[in-house]
């Protein structure tokens, strides 16, 4: 009984707007304050059910949340500044590991170079590489996305913000393109990146971006309802 009392406290808390971290240090101090009181009423005659009951009574969860909610300085940077945690961090970091890992092929090709290692003579390394460019411009997008969804949840992020947020990595995803050319295509090896838009060619892009949306909200959607039911 009183586990469930304590997670139906953190999730109220969380929605009010409580980080993780912070609401896990209240429940740690609203439980040891249950045990002192548990203990004082026990002192004074209180079978131990007795006790737990009047200790429940006492500790006024509505008065907790409630003050939760009118301290902004205890809420999480996610909940404080939803515009910029929404926008600009989850572009910020898919831009990031999409540049690190375009980084990663980039010295990997020079270094194999200078090492003497002829790439050009090896189809599987070709296809390993061809591989990792598609992974990184097919599977990012949604891979990043899905993690930022499993962050806005953790924090109860409102529905809106959170598709605001996948809607854009979904979008840059698919302006998103890199290219390698080996020998004898070019002279040496050469791996380019950038964005693409143009209002002529305008249905694949379209179509990976709304197929990463679609996928991404079907999962957070889902994930957030078995979130609801456990709690």
């Amino acid at each position: 009984m009183r586990e469930q009392r304590f997670i139906a406290i953190g999730e109220e808390l969380l929605r009010a707007g409580l980080s993780p971290r912070r609401v896990r240090r209240i429940l740690f101090e609203l439980e040891s304050h249950l045990d002192d009181l548990v203990d004082e009423l026990e002192g004074h005659g209180a079978s131990r059910a007795e006790a737990e009951a009047e200790a429940s009574r006492r500790l006024d969860v509505e008065a907790i949340v409630a003050a939760a909610r009118e301290r902004p300085e205890l809420h999480s940077k996610m909940r404080r500044w939803p515009a910029a945690a929404f926008t600009l961090f989850p572009l910020f970091v898919y831009a990031a590991l999409f540049a690190g890992g375009m980084a990663f092929l980039v010295v990997a090709l020079i270094l194999a170079k200078n090492l003497g290692f002829p790439v050009e003579s090896y189809v599987f390394v070709q296809q390993v590489t061809t591989a990792t460019i598609q992974g990184i411009v097919l599977i990012l997008p949604a891979s990043v996305a899905i993690t930022f969804c499993i962050f806005a949840s953790s924090r109860r992020a409102p529905l809106t913000w959170t598709l605001v947020g996948v809607a854009l990595v979904s979008v840059l995803g698919a302006m998103t393109n890199a290219q390698l050319t080996l020998p004898p295509i070019s002279p040496k090896p050469a791996l380019g990146a950038g964005l693409t838009f143009t209002t002529d060619v305008t249905s694949m892009p379209l179509l990976r971006a709304g197929s990463t949306f679609v996928v991404v909200t079907l999962l957070y959607l889902w994930h957030t309802r078995m979130q609801r039911r456990a709690a």
